[in-house]
Parts: C-alpha cells; sequence; structure tokens
C-alpha cells in the first residue's frame, strides 16, 4: 500500500476465478480487512481509469512459478514499475512538490535524508486530481506508513501530533510533543478540512484510543 505496487486478486464469475490486479487503497485495523481500488479490467481502462501499454502481459500472462529465470522475474518487476508509472500519472511530480514546499523535509520529524521522504496523500489516491500540494504532507516512510494505516493522525486548527494506542514503540509514542510542521508559504499548507476528515476518520477507527505525546486524550 504505501510504495503503491498493485496486488493481484481473483473475482468469481460464473464458477470461475478470473485473475485481475488492484492497488490498496486503506487498511482497515478495526477488522483487518484492506480496501482495493480497482480491478484493472479492459473495462476499466476503456473508460479511462487505468491506462496501460503492458496491461495485457500483467493481466493474462500465467504467474512466474517458483524457480523461474533471473531474467523472467526482472522482466516482471520492469513491468510493475511501467504500469506504476502509467496509474499513478503525476505522482513523482506531486513529490516534487511537496519536496519543494516544505524544504526537503518530513512534516513530523524533520528528517532532511531524501530516499526516505514520501508524498503523503490527506485523502486518498484518485488520480492526478488529488495531486495537489493542499492533498499532501511530506513524510519519512514510516511516518507515510502509520498515516495511511490509520495509527497517526493530525488534528487540524492545533497542529498536534495524535498517536494511536496500538503502537507500543516509544518513539513515536513521543511525537506528540511537538506539531506538525507546516510549509513556509502559507498558500502550499494542507487544507484544515481535509486534516479534519482525515482525523475524524483516525479517531473512529481507533475508537478515541489516542494520545498526544505522554498524554491521554
Amino acid at each position: 500500500m504505501r510504495d503503491g505496487i498493485p496486488v493481484g486478486v481473483f473475482l468469481a464469475k460464473d464458477g470461475e476465478y478470473s485473475r485481475y490486479l488492484a492497488f490498496v487503497e486503506e487498511y482497515r485495523p478495526e477488522d483487518e480487512t484492506f480496501v482495493l481500488h480497482g480491478p484493472v479490467t479492459s473495462k476499466t481502462e476503456e473508460d479511462g481509469l487505468f491506462r496501460s501499454r503492458v496491461h495485457d502481459y500483467l493481466v493474462k500472462e500465467d504467474f512466474i512459478e517458483l524457480g523461474a529465470s533471473p531474467e523472467e522475474l526482472m522482466r516482471d518487476e520492469r513491468t510493475a514499475r511501467l504500469v506504476l508509472e502509467k496509474v499513478r500519472k503525476g505522482q513523482s511530480g506531486f513529490r516534487r512538490m511537496l519536496l519543494d514546499a516544505y524544504d526537503g523535509a518530513c512534516a513530523v520529524t524533520g528528517f532532511e535524508t531524501g530516499c526516505t521522504l514520501q508524498a503523503a496523500h490527506i485523502l486518498g489516491h484518485r488520480g492526478v486530481q488529488t495531486n495537489v500540494v493542499e492533498n499532501g504532507l511530506l513524510l519519512r516512510a514510516d511516518i507515510h506508513a502509520l498515516f495511511d494505516s490509520w495509527r497517526i493522525g493530525f488534528e487540524p486548527g492545533t497542529r498536534k501530533i495524535f498517536v494511536a494506542d496500538s503502537v507500543p514503540d516509544v518513539v513515536y509514542q513521543e511525537l506528540g510533543v511537538q506539531k506538525l510542521r507546516f510549509p513556509k508559504n502559507e498558500a502550499d499548507w494542507p487544507s484544515d478540512a481535509y486534516l479534519k476528515a482525515k482525523f475524524d476518520e483516525f479517531k473512529r477507527i481507533n475508537h478515541g484510543a489516542i494520545h498526544c505525546g505522554k498524554g491521554r486524550s
């Protein structure tokens, strides 16, 4: 889910199973289920939801068996990367915008190691229209994973950082002693409305079992 890699899914129709691809958009810890975006089919391609020149290969080819040659494995990896680049159109530009807005530093930790920084959507990715700076935060990879899995939340207005009680690591529990860092340019600030929608869902999923810093909410 964090890396935007498509997963294989099976759909039953008329007593037979067909293979498709889909993207994991959300993890719901309350019942340990995933929300999938897809599947990628010829119909969704025709509708413009998914476009890929290697779609046929990934959907129709047999899965690679154990013991496949390195060349076959590498071919599959390159193919998946091409699909990712096609479907996540504008993602690299979105990351560049956030790197500029946040001066190349994580909005939570302040870390500046570029290879660890990711463009996080506040509200889930639904195409290029969601790749806008007010719907994004520049986050270190582990913080991004916690944010997407509803284990960390940011309160709009106060900018306080809340962590779900289900996160045992002290290093994350202590994040609440600081506040979410906004860009210097107010035009690049994340939308309060988007943050509120995400934070409300974060509280709902965790049933209020969250805390800010060492205190309890």
